[in-house]
Order: C-alpha cells, then structure tokens, then sequence
C-alpha cells in the first residue's frame, strides 16, 4: 500500500547527521626523509658516531581505527552539468566534519656500517578532517584534508650503538583522504578511503643512535562500516 511504498523511498535516501563508524585496512607503503645515527670504528681506528639515510621499510602493515562523523542536510538544488554523466541522477554538494582515531603500524630501517638496523612503529593517530561530500543516489563520495597528532612508540631497536630498545615520540600529523560510501539501507553503509598520511619532524631515541626524520610519509587503504543516526 501506500505507506510500504513511502517506506520504501525513504529508505533509498541515505540520512545525514551523526554517524559512527569502525574500519581497518593496511599501510601499504611508507617513504621516510632522514638518518639513523649509529657508530663505527674509522682510521686511526676511532670509535664515532655515523649517520646514514634511513628508509621506511615496504612491508605491508595494519590499520584499524574509529570515526565520529557529522555530515550537515545536501544542497537541494543539484549541480545540473553532472547530469548527464550521472545518466540523469541528481548530485548534490554537501559538507562533513570528521573526528577519527586509529592504529597505524610500520617500520624504519637502514643499512649502517657494521649492520642493518631497524625498528618497528607502532602509532595512534588523532585526526580531525573537514571534508567535502556528494550525493547521488545510494553513494556518497567525500574528500578532504585532515589535520591532527601522532603517538608514535618505537620497539625492537636493534642499534649496536645504544642498549636502548624503546622509545616514544608525539608528531604533527596530516593527510589527505578520498572515499565513498554505499548506503545498502538508509542509514547504514560501507565504505572505502585512501590516505595519504604524514608524520613531520620526530626524533627517536638518544645520540649515538638517534633517528632523525623530517617527514614520514604513508599511504592507506582501508574498508569500513558505517552507521548514520
């Protein structure tokens, strides 16, 4: 009757408002700028300390984090020259403001002088990303910067230079990220986003086995669920 079929159109218009949302994915790859101190016997045989270029290593690594979301009401006009691409389905421009939080790994290596050295990272992010949405039908991309801290604890350092195994360290931190979600009902959804994260100006452990990196740079890619209050 009718109000099945009232039913049924109010279900293929994906709310706006509050959401929450889990997801995980991977950092798929990592590009370090900076050195890793360590020391070396040289001529006249001197014990000092040496740097030499750090590298993130390219292991694939988790993620998994949690967001609190507001997307505000859509445009009601939509924007007409997008018609025809959209083989006549309307889109409309939106607005987001995003709070997330998440789990990050990685790792830095570098080849020094007597060995190779590495540590493992492991980061908690907090992010807070104003974005830019559409709506059409049953999807609704996004993209935007975001702009936050990372609290970074390195383990596992391997430096013949230093007894130290373990360090923590807090960076500034900002990304780019693209997404869309698919809305299977009204207010739940699916989603999938890729970030281009980074870590600026972090130190790592003492001289003469100090990590000094000017900028760690990430690049995500996550899947997750979404629901809209």
């Amino acid at each position: 009757g009718p109000e099945f079929a009232s039913t049924v159109g109010l279900r293929k218009e994906p709310r706006t408002g509050f959401s929450f949302a889990v997801f995980g994915g991977a950092n798929l790859f990592e590009s370090l700028s900076g050195t890793l101190d360590s020391q070396a016997i040289v001529p006249p045989g001197i014990l000092t300390t040496v740097g030499t270029k750090a590298s993130a290593d390219s292991t694939i690594e988790p993620v998994g984090g949690l967001k609190l979301r507001y997307d505000w009401p859509f445009d009601p006009e939509p924007i007409e020259q997008f018609s025809d691409e959209l083989q006549g389905r309307p889109l409309h421009l939106g607005a987001a403001l995003e709070a997330e939080a998440f789990y990050l790994g990685g790792k830095i290596s570098a080849n020094t002088s007597t060995q190779g050295v590495s540590t493992s990272l492991n980061s908690a992010v907090f992010m807070l990303n104003p974005l830019l949405t559409l709506q059409t039908g049953k999807w609704r991309p996004y993209i935007g910067p975001g702009v936050g801290f990372a609290y970074i604890d390195a383990t596992g350092y391997n430096n013949p230079a230093t007894t130290q195994t373990s360090a923590t360290q807090t960076a500034l931190a900002i990304q780019g990220e693209a997404g869309v979600d698919y809305f299977f009902v009204q207010d739940w959804s699916i989603f999938a986003e890729y970030k281009y994260l980074v870590f600026n100006n972090f130190n790592l452990f003492d001289s003469p086995a100090k990590i000094d990196a000017s900028r760690l740079d990430n690049h995500i890619l996550t899947m997750g669920l979404r629901k809209t209050f």
